[in-house]
């Protein structure tokens, strides 16, 4: 099958948006690269993608989708499991995230602190340049409600 680049193009910046795994998204750039036969950099530059996001984006195909759901399972964050990938060797990732996996040593990591880390890796950049209105006050007030109730609960 004949792959034109402004369908790859528009996938691509689909992968911007919710709901596309990261598993998908591999698959879809590795198969994509293989037929237009461009390496890693070609490809970045052809659609436009730093170098540095594409590699991101391809680090979670040294896993399956099953074993990165049984590190999650075990107790690894997705923040742990992306920089072992990132970090690690193809043939030495496995070891290393078997590891690092929950033993029972380790605090088991509840939904809530998942939630709470999105929250704020989604609000970081926000932070160092928010913009002032009404709403964003009203919705700062009501999140620090929120957390409030959050350490009440844990106290």
């Amino acid at each position: 099958m004949e792959v034109e680049n402004d369908i790859v193009y528009n996938i691509l910046n689909g992968f911007k948006r919710k709901g596309i795994s990261k598993h998908a998204k591999a698959k879809f750039i590795r198969e994509a690269m293989s037929e237009l036969k461009l390496s890693n950099r070609k490809f970045a530059a052809e659609f436009d993608i730093p170098l540095t996001t594409l590699k991101d984006w391809l680090v979670f195909d040294k896993i399956t989708e099953e074993e990165y759901h049984g590190y999650v399972n075990k107790g690894l964050t997705e923040s742990e499991i992306f920089r072992t990938l990132r970090n690690t060797k193809q043939n030495e990732v496995k070891t290393k995230l078997n590891q690092q996996a929950y033993d029972g040593d380790r605090p088991q990591i509840s939904p809530i602190d998942d939630d709470l880390k999105t929250c704020i890796s989604l609000m970081g950049k926000h932070v160092r340049s928010p913009k002032k209105t009404r709403d964003t006050e009203d919705l700062v007030i009501e999140l620090q409600h929120m957390l409030d109730a959050i350490r009440r609960k844990l106290q």
